[in-house]
């Protein structure tokens, strides 16, 4: 899955596997990890997703000192381009973290010198001036970014399938494809598009991917995140637990195997946390 706003999602721009955390032109410069499929009718399985070691069972930092943590180390764990930025600049601006929207300047000016046609076309999900290809959205080489990018810019047909289709097809597929739908879902309810999921299938697409993936922290943070910003049912308490036990001393939260997008788990973790909704307290009579 800046979302990749922030998506740059591999097959995208902050996109991944279930099996190895790979993220798109925000999530990654290349689909190592064979990446989402454009579309499908098949439902995910079991085998699907990746098998991992137990949960560690406690944490001892509160969600805010998890990530004031996070932000004092991004020095450490951010990588120097315009992907990363990107999506902390979404993050940023998604939760009001000054830290992360600071990113912003970075992402314009890279961004604008860019000959990448992907790389103007994202610029939208910053609020910059960015623009598809002369061609439309079918030269945008990465079918997630296309899926971001067709909910930003409010495209009715992506690959000749209609929009709607090739979303609710990707969620249920689940993983980083759902994830990537929504994310466009997003985008486009940012910019006024219809939209393309019922709230009520989205959210069970969301929790779904949530649950299947609570020992692959990538996926597990990055379904929070979403379904947080969709406003679905609020997670079980025990998750954000269990988001904060998976947080390491260097104040990252990083998938074994795929190290070098620790950036990328680590902002979305930071994102799932910061977009929690707020439970209030029960008073007596």
């Amino acid at each position: 899955m800046l979302v990749a706003a922030a998506a740059l999602v591999s097959g995208c721009s902050t996109c991944g596997d279930a099996r190895e955390s790979v993220p798109s032109a925000v999530e990654s410069a290349a689909d190592e990890a064979g990446g989402p499929v454009e579309a499908s009718t098949e439902p995910a399985t079991e085998s699907d997703e990746s098998p991992s070691p137990e949960l560690p069972t406690t944490h001892s930092r509160s969600a805010a000192e998890a990530v004031a943590l996070a932000l004092e180390t991004r020095d450490d764990w951010m990588v120097d381009s315009w992907q990363p930025a990107l999506l902390a600049a979404i993050v940023g601006r998604e939760v009001n973290l000054s830290e992360l929207a600071a990113f912003l300047p970075q992402v314009g000016s890279e961004l604008a010198e860019s000959d990448d046609p992907t790389a103007r076309a994202l610029a939208a999900l910053v609020g910059l001036n960015g623009a598809l290809p002369e061609g439309g959205i079918n030269e945008i080489e990465q079918p997630n970014d296309r899926l971001t990018l067709s909910g930003a810019y409010c495209i009715d047909e992506v690959s000749g399938m209609s929009r709607d289709e090739l979303y609710r097809s990707n969620l249920r597929v689940g993983g980083y494809p759902a994830l990537h739908a929504a994310f466009g879902e997003l985008f486009g309810r940012r910019a006024g598009c219809p939209t393309s999921i019922p709230q009520s299938e989205l959210c069970t697409g969301l929790r779904r991917v949530v649950d299947a993936n609570r020992n692959n922290v990538d996926l597990f943070a990055e379904g929070m995140a979403f379904s947080n910003e969709f406003q679905c049912e609020a997670l079980p308490a025990r998750y954000y637990d269990d988001l904060l036990a998976l947080q390491r001393d260097d104040g990252t939260w990083r998938l074994s195997g795929a190290e070098r997008y620790t950036w990328h788990t680590t902002l979305m973790a930071i994102w799932a946390l910061e977009s929690r909704p707020v439970v209030p307290e029960a008073h007596g009579p």
